[in-house]
């Protein structure tokens, strides 16, 4: 089983939550990403897109059990392309994805690098609330990947979900039905 906890590599929340954003936050989340994570929504170019999540897992007896606390990225390109370009190598016979999580659970500097370079491909970043529910901070409208692990037993679950992001309001669903199994 992989679950990325190591002190080195912990996901900061960095978007906006399910609450109204206020100009601060909206202007916070590229600050604090740099500026690579800046983006024209929030500068004034292109027009402005906004994502919210709902995260839930099914339950025994057709409950859902809702995936709270966890930071969700929304990425330029997929989380293996990401990977790709921080330089991380896959060991053989294992992806690419899960040699990264291996390299945070030794606390390897791999993680770090990681870490990095989903920060610099993020559009925005948000962290599901109790409820499982979140928002980005406004992005130009257009292609982006949703990217987060959540634990799931074993092994955890892996979001890698492209959207087509419209201007305005848009949301997504996501369970295990889109998700792949991080083994």
């Amino acid at each position: 089983m992989v679950t990325v906890t190591n002190p080195p590599c912990r996901l900061v929340r960095v978007g906006a939550s399910r609450t109204a954003q206020t100009p601060q936050t909206a202007a916070a989340a590229p600050a604090a990403m740099g500026a690579a994570g800046a983006t024209a929504a929030t500068s004034g170019g292109g027009a402005s897109a906004v994502l919210a999540l709902a995260v839930g897992v099914a339950a025994p007896g057709g409950a859902v059990n809702p995936v709270a606390g966890r930071s969700f990225f929304m990425l330029r390109n997929s989380v293996d392309a990401v990977m790709a370009k921080a330089g991380i190598q896959p060991a053989p016979g294992v992806s690419r994805l899960k040699s990264w999580a291996l390299a945070c659970n030794s606390g390897l500097p791999a993680c770090r690098q990681g870490m990095d370079a989903l920060i610099a491909e993020s559009a925005a970043v948000t962290k599901t609330d109790a409820s499982g529910t979140g928002r980005t901070a406004p992005v130009v409208a257009g292609t982006y990947y949703v990217f987060g692990v959540a634990p799931n037993n074993a092994p955890p679950l892996l979001w890698n979900v492209k959207v087509d992001l419209k201007s305005g309001e848009n949301a997504i669903k996501l369970d295990q039905r889109n998700a792949t199994l991080l083994d």
